[in-house]
């Protein structure tokens, strides 16, 4: 009997080959570049050190268009290993989240504030037109794309062909210091996040593909065509958050698509007791118990899923 044998993730090897790939003035970002002109566009990884997909989806686009797999036909693509000292921890982040250090006031003592404004001073004055943000999970096997509400329409392409079936919109102000809000914001990029599923399936790397490779298409930046979906994505929007305190519980299953009926107590902590769901609710990206710490920002999102044909 042949055993199919999967290699042990290694984020040591994996960091020194996109160190060496770097051609940027910023450490771990390498620029790929057409001989036309076009659009610009930043795939961004591993903001969170422990979400392997991201980083493993620039040495894939790194190796394919070096071998010609892969041919860029204008404009350029940025690949950014965002958080490469977490990443070689393994680990979620070494002081702070990143995804919510983009904010005016940093810390620069701590790294993860350090690599935000490393990231801010690179790209301040640089022409940025679109922005994908790769993550994965490892507590289940969430799939959606994120995206502030006020994008559903401009991108609407997106939702007509992409691969995932969930959408999250949430509002200006909903996500504060994550790095698609500091590009949508500062540079007026269409700014998206990719949630790809478990880091540990193979089908992750997939998603992240399609979703990219989507973006390239539909920009005339690779020659690749797509087929509409026979039926839209749901789409929820985020309406409330989840409060963290010191001893912070969930008291129901902190997994995405987790449904909260009106008045059920969901989580309780010292500072704001217990927390209950004013309507019929969907939980979305709760943060495992373990990880959640009493000064984070969030543990999790409240949606309500809408219909944007009524």
């Amino acid at each position: 009997m042949i055993k199919k044998v999967i290699r042990k993730f290694s984020s040591k090897s994996l960091l020194r080959f996109l160190k060496k790939q770097e051609n940027c003035k910023l450490s771990y970002c390498t620029e790929i570049k057409a001989k036309k002109r076009g659009p610009t566009v930043l795939v961004s990884g591993s903001i969170h050190g422990d979400e392997h997909v991201g980083a493993k989806f620039i040495k894939y686009f790194i190796q394919k268009t070096k071998s010609g797999e892969i041919t860029l036909k204008k404009g350029r693509v940025l690949l950014l290993l965002a958080n490469p000292l977490a990443f070689e921890k393994d680990s979620r982040f070494l002081d702070i989240n990143m995804n919510r250090a983009f904010i005016k006031n940093k810390d620069l003592t701590l790294p993860e504030y350090k690599r935000a404004q490393e990231i801010e001073d690179f790209f301040r004055k640089k022409k940025i037109d679109y922005v994908i943000d790769l993550h994965s999970v490892s507590a289940d096997d969430s799939k959606m794309l994120v995206m502030r509400y006020s994008l559903l329409e401009k991108l609407h392409f997106w939702l007509e062909k992409t691969k995932l079936d969930t959408v999250f919109a949430y509002h200006k102000g909903g996500l504060p210091g994550t790095i698609i809000d500091y590009f949508l914001d500062t540079h007026g990029a269409p700014s998206v996040t990719v949630e790809c599923g478990n880091h540990f399936k193979r089908s992750a790397i997939e998603v992240a593909k399609h979703e990219v490779f989507l973006l390239l298409s539909e920009l005339g930046m690779i020659d690749k065509e797509y087929r509409r979906r026979r039926r839209p994505p749901k789409i929820f929007e985020k309406i409330g958050t989840v409060k963290v305190g010191k001893n912070f519980k969930w008291l129901v299953e902190p997994k995405t698509g987790t449904k909260i009926k009106k008045g059920e107590i969901f989580a309780i902590d010292e500072k704001n007791g217990k927390q209950k769901a004013k309507e019929d609710l969907v939980l979305f990206m709760p943060t495992a118990q373990k990880r959640v710490k009493h000064d984070d920002h969030d543990a999790g999102f409240l949606c309500k899923e809408i219909d944007l044909n009524q």
